[in-house]
Formats: structure tokens, sequence, C-alpha cells
């Protein structure tokens, strides 16, 4: 092998090494958000012809409020004041209090985590016209799409505003239930204020709103090989930041660690044993985000 082969290899363990060993501070809320949260739900459909009944849409109700209500009592567990007001707008066109969407561009979790933009393509309809391919931000398009279907004043401002300005507002979260989600690696994702979800059981409901009080993911941390990892695995295996345990989505069934409840403020200090878990390693986060794709 060429010398110049061996030292590029060389070269590339040596950074890959590297950076196994950085580590990053986990981001700690400082004030814990508490009162009343306002929760704005939106059923969301890719295809016209899979649209939620009233048997699913009350599912997904019961699912919603099983989950925020568990928050609020693991709140409670740790003197925090903490509740949740649920809106279920109604859309112009049915009388379920639902939202359909039908040219969302993919009814699958994973694709619109891993991606920000979609194509749309006008096709040619006369010899002389060119074939147009447009680059679309799917979620300006989801907001746009959600904000012509909304019959309250008051929720279309919202909407708009959210469009227009993609920061977090205080008290404030907006969740997009998706039906029939393709099965994929992840059941949801929490991005800028919004949840989306695929999977509509209140764990998975639970597990992405608390990410909006700012907690991280504990499963990060086995992706990779110290004591953080045998820490989650062994202690910390139903804790609701973590991975799910088998096909229990249910959420009462699991809790909120003290080192969860201090990453969103509710608690001074974790307990010592926890407090390795206060960095995150980034190769770990890249490891993870590979496995998603391959």
């Amino acid at each position: 092998m060429p010398f110049r082969s061996i030292y590029l290899i060389f070269s590339i363990l040596l950074f890959l090494n590297s950076c196994f060993l950085i580590k990053i501070p986990v981001p700690l809320k400082k004030q814990p958000i508490t009162n009343s949260v306002n929760v704005y739900h939106f059923i969301i459909s890719s295809n016209k012809n899979k649209i939620a009944d009233t048997t699913l849409a009350n599912s997904f109700i019961r699912e919603s409020k099983k989950a925020y209500d568990w928050i609020s009592e693991e709140a409670s567990k740790k003197k925090q004041r903490l509740s949740f007001k649920e809106h279920w707008p109604d859309n112009k066109d049915t009388n379920l209090k639902n939202t359909f969407i039908h040219k969302l561009p993919s009814n699958s979790v994973q694709r619109l985590y891993l991606k920000n933009y979609f194509k749309v393509v006008t096709r040619k309809k006369t010899k002389k016209q060119e074939e147009k391919i447009e680059k679309v931000n799917w979620k300006t398009a989801l907001f746009d799409s959600i904000a012509k279907q909304i019959k309250d004043t008051s929720i279309y401002n919202i909407i708009k505003k959210r469009n227009l300005n993609r920061s977090v507002t205080p008290n404030q979260l907006i969740v997009i239930h998706l039906i029939k989600a393709k099965k994929s690696k992840i059941n949801g994702f929490y991005s800028g204020g919004e949840t989306y979800i695929g999977h509509n059981k209140s764990r998975t409901i639970a597990h992405e709103s608390i990410h909006y009080l700012g907690a991280p993911d504990l499963y990060i941390h086995k992706y990779w090989f110290d004591k953080r990892r045998r820490l989650v695995k062994k202690e910390l295996r139903q804790e609701v930041m973590n991975t799910g345990i088998g096909k229990n989505y249910d959420c009462i069934t699991y809790y909120i660690s003290d080192y969860t409840a201090h990453t969103i403020g509710w608690t001074q200090e974790p307990e010592k044993k926890y407090k390795p878990l206060l960095k995150q390693n980034l190769m770990a986060k890249f490891v993870f985000f590979i496995s998603l794709i391959l």
C-alpha cells in the first residue's frame, strides 16, 4: 500500500478517534416552562382516501389527554405547576375536530425528519413549455395548507404568525398528528415549538412533548460504549426520554427521572450518578443520525 494511502487512513482514524473523545454539555433549561401551555392539535393526511373517522379522531384525543395529564402529574411530583390546555380546531370541510391536509409531501416521519425540502414538478402542457421543478420547504407548505382550511380567525393568525416567524412562542405547542404514518426508525420528532407524531400513542406524544420542555434524548448515550451507555441501559430503561420498551406504548408505565427533571429546570441538581449524562458525545449523535439513514 502506498505511503500516502497509509497516511490518509491513519489521519482519518486519528480524526475519528478525536471526535469520539469530544463531549459537549447538555443544554439545561434555567427557567422551567410553568403554568398553562396551549396545545394546538392538527390531524394530517397526505392521502384524501385516508382521513380520520370519528373513532380514530377520538383515539388521538384520548391518547393526547393521557400524555399531557401524565406530564402534569410528573411535574407536580417535582413541585412544579404545569398544565396543558388542548385545542382541536375545526376545519372548513368537516364536522370532525380535525384538519386534513392532502398535499403533505410524505407521511413518513423519518423522511420529514431528515429532509427540509421536497420537489414539486410541474409537467409541461405543450411541447413549447418546459418542465418546471420547484424546491419547496415542506414545513412552510404544510402550515400554508393548514391556514387555508382553518375556520377560527385566532387559530389562523397563530398559524400564519408561526409560518412567518419560526421561533418558539412561549407557552404554545403545536402538535401535528400524521395519519397512518409509514413505519420507520422514529415515531416522531420535535422541531422549534412543533411536535410531529407518527405513532399516535401516549408514550410517543409525551416523549416528544417533553422535548418542548427542554429535555434531550437519553437514548443518544446508547450509541457510545462508556459508563453513560451502561447507566442508560441498566438504570433508565423505563425513562420516558429513553427508547420505549417493546410494545409498551402507555406513558403511565414510564417516569421522568431526576436527570431529565434537572435538564428541564424542575430540580437544582441531579443525583450524583446521573452527572456523567450532562455531557453528550458528538460522534454518538452522528452515529445515531447515520443509523436513521441506513
